[in-house]
């Protein structure tokens, strides 16, 4: 009976599956060169370059791209000037509570419908925190709720009864 030769799976045998596929992988760059009639550098550059810089490149010229990032230029620098004068407008700072009534119900929620925390009197000063994003029709007047800090307590009041304290050295 003749001897069966048995090769034995060790480390000798990962070393040469990882040579094999080296070597497929080096023969496939090759043959990709060949084909595209391109160097082998050029292959693998090409490979791994991202398609959207290539996209870009092809859909405008230099002089094209550098107009678009101008135009965005202005764009931004005129964002930046609309949001200095609305913080300007509704910027967070002290205010004197202005009501025909006693007090002004400041709430834990921005609704009529939100608990009283507390009442502030009359005429007296709060610090504005920031105003709610969305405007809405109160009591048949146009207006914002208002997140105020008084007695360190912080709630929401309509923003119709505040009137800001402007400090000349701001």
């Amino acid at each position: 009976m003749a001897k069966r030769r048995r090769y034995r799976n060790g480390p000798n045998t990962v070393w040469r599956w990882i040579s094999f596929v080296a070597f497929l992988f080096i023969l496939l760059i090759f043959g990709i060169s060949i084909i595209k009639k391109q160097s082998p550098a050029q292959t693998i550059s090409s490979l791994f370059k991202s398609n959207k810089v290539d996209s870009l490149e092809s859909q405008f010229t230099k002089k094209e791209l550098l107009e678009l990032l101008s135009e965005k230029d202005g764009i931004i620098e005129e964002l930046s000037v609309q949001l200095d004068t609305y913080e300007k407008n509704q910027s967070a700072g002290p205010a004197k509570i202005r009501t025909s009534s006693d007090a002004l119900n400041m709430r834990n929620c921005p609704s009529l419908s939100g608990d009283i925390i507390l009442k502030i009197p009359n005429g007296l000063e709060v610090t504005i925190l920031y105003y709610d994003s969305e405007e809405i029709e109160l009591e048949g007047q146009q207006g914002k709720w208002c997140k105020v800090k008084y007695d360190d307590q912080e709630g929401w009041v309509w923003s119709r009864y505040l009137e800001p304290v402007f400090d000349d050295s701001r």
